[in-house]
């Protein structure tokens, strides 16, 4: 049992706790008469794991936030929202972990675009994605040979190098983002990636390393195939789909004919 409490403010705090040889469960609340925040939460262990919840709300204003997260010796779960009205600001996340890896999700909106995130984590490595409702995608990963990554934004694709920049290819070269925009890069010669460069009169150009140079090359190429390979899918699904009703419309009218022929085979 304790309590506090803050004569500058007004804020105080209040705790209750129940403890015993196999657990316990303690809870809590406090108010802020200077924010006008109410606070509350709640606890409870055991031998087998434990488990909290807590939520904060704001009368004035409308925001609030919560979470909650259980425990056991086989992994966690996590969850936890918030939203202002004031800014029209909402975010959720939802996590997760076991003995082998650990997991997560979430999402930001300011209610006209949104963000949603995801991530996995192993002894491996670590995936990241994310994605916005502009349209824009994002993807990265490490892992003990390497790490890379790749970015799309609304205007289209982009790739994140290991060198740690981002690209974007215009269909006649490479050019590179500088912070402030995109700018042309000096790229090796085809002849020879390994130590010639191309000879260009942009003084300023930054200078692409020949591994850097056949990476994205690379990848550009394995994302134009995997492109490739979906239209064909999509296209012989659309073929299969349009022949089986074909099929089945000229086995319905032939059955329909040859019922006539037998009905009139059986009036004679």
């Amino acid at each position: 049992v304790g309590a506090y409490y803050n004569h500058h403010t007004g804020g105080y705090v209040v705790a209750r706790g129940v403890y015993g040889p196999y657990g316990g469960i303690t809870g809590a609340a406090g108010y802020n008469p200077y924010t006008g925040t109410y606070a509350r939460g709640v606890s409870a262990y055991g031998p087998y794991g434990s488990a909290s919840a807590g939520r904060v709300y704001n009368p004035y204003t409308g925001a609030y936030a919560q979470g909650a997260r259980v425990s056991t010796p086989y992994g966690s779960r996590t969850a936890a929202s918030g939203y202002n009205p004031s800014t029209g600001v909402a975010a959720a996340t939802r996590q997760g972990s076991n003995a082998y890896s650990q997991w997560g999700t979430s999402v930001a909106s300011n209610g006209n675009q949104a963000v949603r995130t995801g991530h996995v984590s192993n002894s491996q490595g670590t995936v990241v994605g994310a994605k916005s409702t502009s349209g824009a995608k994002a993807i990265a990963g490490s892992g003990r040979y390497g790490s890379g990554g790749a970015v799309k934004t609304a205007g289209g694709d982009m790739y994140a190098a290991k060198d740690g920049n981002v690209y974007k290819n215009t269909g006649s070269g490479w050019e590179q983002h500088n912070g402030s925009g995109w700018g042309s890069v000096n790229t090796p010669t085809p002849r020879s990636t390994s130590s010639a460069t191309r000879p260009t009169s942009g003084a300023n150009r930054s200078q692409m390393q020949s591994g850097t140079y056949n990476s994205l090359n690379s990848e550009m190429q394995n994302r134009q195939r995997g492109s490739a390979q979906t239209q064909n899918y999509q296209r012989s699904q659309m073929s299969g789909s349009s022949t089986n009703r074909s099929s089945a419309g000229s086995t319905g009218r032939s059955g329909s004919r040859s019922g006539g022929a037998s009905r009139g085979g059986r009036r004679n």
